[in-house]
């Protein structure tokens, strides 16, 4: 007889099957095989929130093959995933098959890579199922379909329409929601700067910077040389300005400054990294690592661990010592500490061998440079820190002998030694892009005390507060782990969600706060402040931790959660956000009121016979060019259009041009194209129509898409240029790329940084606006992105 195995995905089923030979049969679960069901609560509160499960929608093939092996088999062996998702998993299937295995042995096997070592001593020591951490899964379970199902509904009521809550997402649109008002109350301010570039007597070619750093007359004790204001600035300009002026250094200063290596990653860094270096969602980067996961390539993806077993760590240092060189090691490898909530005995997530260097490992495309991304960070990890020299030359001036009670510093950062920086290609040499000292960092020439220097130029430079950033895929998730809120495995679904229910969405790399969004996060906050509460979040999480070391029942957990929900369910049922307004419906003289949908507020006649909407189709007199029926003014969240009345017949639509709205797409055609419009298509015979695409209108043929005709204007612009103030950014040199530089040009030519379409090793070139990365591949792959 043979003895069964039971993984989540066929791809782990073949790997393991050949680890384990003859005498096992490996089989695939495809995922949970039960869940609550879809439609209907499925959890009895008054017997103690008992859940009813159900087989999961095309599961009973999947149970009925697993059931009928396990009839045949002498013992089973649940592998599934080593975290509450994948315990959970294995007691579903347990349980789906309960019959089929009665008195015969089942065991639990759990393992953090799938190598033949691995997998041979995971299987060596089998245990029991953990009902820990079964019922800390069972109960996150509950608590989020008590919360979609018991507050879900009183927003559907109280706004009258269709919208969801949620125990997590609804925190993390409330972060979203509030920096956006952060960023709307921000009154930008005013300040000033005072630079000024030296040079050397002796060697008039050397020049260097150096900034205001101390203002010593008493009268200005109460300014900040570093944001001066507007009279104060241009005042000292112009008395450190006089022609008679003299300069000197007065000292200079040579200190050390260490920069310890990143720890390796967990599933919260993967994902920031993955997303701000190789533009991957978090959902999409979580999928690529478990394709590397089930590969046998990297560990498990999934943990808040940065811990290294101490076998890793041994052929890491081998691996660096082949590679860069026995210099390159500390003389005891880092050791990196879990947060204290960090759950079960993870490790981060690293390559399974370090010396399975990525020119090596034959992958192509977004797994290739995500492999790239792990075995980098991973080796970084286990290196000496970076040594840099940094050199702060303080310079005064003086008038007729006279010393000004101004004090100038420059500041200069070398690297000594690389350390960990050498995986990225950085060389001893060069500056220092992470110094964050209170000037600028550069490379100084030679100064040496009371040495006289030459003022080239004093620039004051005009500065504007800025309100905080919004929020990234990256940032939220670096938010939500700081404050306890979520684990490894839902980051990535809370991003998905809170976009596809419509109350955040995406606009370049930000999230953005959607007007359902922001009025459901305020009914919330005033009706079920506990939800939305950070504090309490965290101590939810920390209790479902607690029921996962045996610590709490979980039936308690759910019970000291669920009495004062239902309490503030009780209370909220009657509350309505729905307003009637003063003016009547003027098509039938019935009230009107205001309501909300998923998209913003409306107005709407009571009377349903009727159903005026404020912003509906408006009759516009013109006639469609494609088949001569009426074009009607409509609304969409993009603005006003002009759209077909014979729609879905005929799909011709206008862009409407806003006055005083800065409308890319709405902009009226050139001279050229509107002229154009006149004629008929010079392939159909039809007639032409203005169309709106990314960069703005353009003339199409109506008969798309039978006939792609387009007409290209000879005619070039530029968009107009936005007013207000310049956001500040450090300047960063070619070598740092999205925080890495390139790697060493013998191991890792190029940036060191791979294309995330086809795996080749990005190259820096130069473009009309500087800088920029690109792939090696083109014309075939066009990937680029900006350097810096």
């Amino acid at each position: 007889m043979t003895k069964l195995v039971i993984v989540e995905s066929p791809s782990k089923a073949k790997k393991i099957q050949g680890y384990l030979g003859t005498g096992w049969k490996v089989l695939a679960s495809m995922g949970h095989v039960r869940d609550l069901p879809p439609k209907a609560l499925g959890v009895d509160v008054s017997a103690a929130f008992e859940p009813t499960y159900e087989v999961s929608r095309g599961k009973g093939k999947v149970i009925a093959q697993i059931r009928a092996a396990a009839k045949e088999a002498e013992a089973l062996y649940l592998a599934t995933d080593p975290d509450r998702e994948g315990e959970a998993i294995a007691w579903h299937v347990l349980e789906s098959i309960k019959g089929a295995v009665r008195g015969k042995q089942v065991f639990r096997v759990t393992f953090h890579e799938i190598t033949k070592k691995a997998i041979q001593t995971a299987f060596a020591q089998p245990r029991q199922l953990d009902m820990d951490l079964v019922n800390s899964q069972q109960a996150r379970r509950v608590l989020d379909r008590l919360v979609g199902w018991k507050v879900s509904p009183v927003l559907r009521h109280a706004f009258g329409t269709s919208l969801s809550a949620g125990r997590v997402q609804s925190v993390a649109v409330r972060l979203v929601a509030e920096r956006e008002q952060e960023i709307e109350n921000f009154k930008t301010e005013q300040y000033w700067t005072l630079e000024a570039l030296f040079a050397r007597l002796t060697h008039a070619r050397e020049q260097f910077k150096a900034q205001l750093a101390a203002l010593l007359n008493p009268a200005d004790k109460k300014l900040d040389p570093k944001r001066l204001p507007t009279e104060r600035v241009h005042a000292i300009a112009a008395e450190l300005g006089q022609p008679e002026m003299r300069w000197k250094v007065l000292e200079v200063e040579t200190k050390e400054r260490r920069r310890s290596p990143p720890p390796p990653f967990i599933t919260s860094t993967l994902q920031q990294k993955a997303s701000s270096t190789l533009k991957l969602s978090p959902k999409r980067a979580m999928q690529v690592a478990q394709g590397l996961y089930e590969k046998g390539l990297i560990t498990y993806m999934r943990t808040d661990s940065p811990a290294v077993s101490g076998e890793a760590q041994q052929e890491a240092r081998e691996a660096i010592a082949d590679v860069f060189g026995a210099e390159a090691l500390p003389a005891k490898a880092p050791f990196y500490r879990a947060k204290g909530n960090a759950q079960e005995a993870h490790e981060c997530v690293r390559p399974t061998s370090a010396k399975l260097l990525p020119k090596n490992s034959k992958l192509t495309g977004e797994e290739a440079a995500l492999y790239r991304l792990i075995w980098m960070r991973f080796l970084a990890s286990q290196m000496k820190p970076a040594l840099y020299d940094v050199t702060i030359a303080s310079i005064e001036p003086s008038l007729q002998g006279r010393v000004l009670l101004y004090l100038f510093h420059a500041r200069g950062s070398v690297l000594r030694e690389a350390g960990w920086l050498a995986v990225y290609g950085v060389q001893p040499g060069a500056g220092d892009e992470e110094d964050d000292g209170d000037e600028p960092s550069q490379l100084l020439p030679p100064l040496g005390p009371n040495e006289p220097v030459e003022l080239r130029e004093l620039r004051p430079e005009e500065h504007w507060t800025q309100p905080p950033p919004r929020y990234t895929e990256p940032s939220l998730i670096k938010a939500l782990e700081k404050e306890g809120v979520g684990r490894p495995s839902t980051y990535a679904s809370i991003m998905d969600t809170i976009q596809q229910r419509g109350y955040v969405e995406k606009q370049s790399k930000s999230l953005v706060p959607t007007e359902a969004g922001r009025v459901v996060t305020s009914f919330l906050t005033q009706q079920f402040p506990d939800l939305v509460e950070l504090g309490f979040t965290r101590q939810m999480e920390d209790d479902l931790d607690r029921v996962a070391a045996g610590q709490i029942p979980w039936t308690r957990l759910l019970d000291d959660f669920y009495q004062p929900l239902e309490q503030r369910i009780a209370a909220a049922r009657g509350v309505s956000t729905e307003q009637s307004l003063a003016d009547p419906c003027p098509q039938c003289g019935s009230k009107m009121e205001e309501k909300y949908s998923r998209f913003g507020k409306y107005q709407q006649c009571t009377n349903a016979e009727c159903g005026y909407k404020p912003g509906g189709p408006q009759p516009t007199g013109k006639e469609c060019p494609q088949c001569g029926k009426e074009l009607m003014q409509r609304r969409s969240k993009h603005g006003p259009f002009l759209g077909c009345s014979g729609y879905p017949e005929c799909s011709y639509i206008e862009n409407v041009v806003v006055p005083g709205k800065d409308n890319a797409r709405a902009k009226p055609l050139d001279a050229e194209s509107t002229a154009m419009l006149e004629q008929p298509c010079p392939t159909c015979g039809k007639a032409l129509a203005q169309r709106s695409g990314r960069y703005g209108p353009f003339v199409a043929c109506s008969g798309y898409p039978e006939c792609k005709f387009i007409f290209k204007s000879s005619a070039k612009g530029a968009a107009p240029a936005k007013e207000g103030p310049k956001k500040q950014r450090r300047k960063k040199t070619v070598a740092a790329v999205d925080g890495e530089a390139p790697g060493p040009s013998a191991a890792l030519p190029g940036t060191g940084e791979p294309c995330p379409k086809c795996g080749k090793v990005m190259i820096v070139k130069e473009g009309r606006y500087g800088p920029f990365v690109a792939c090696p591949g083109y014309p075939g792959c066009k990937y680029i992105h900006k350097a810096g």
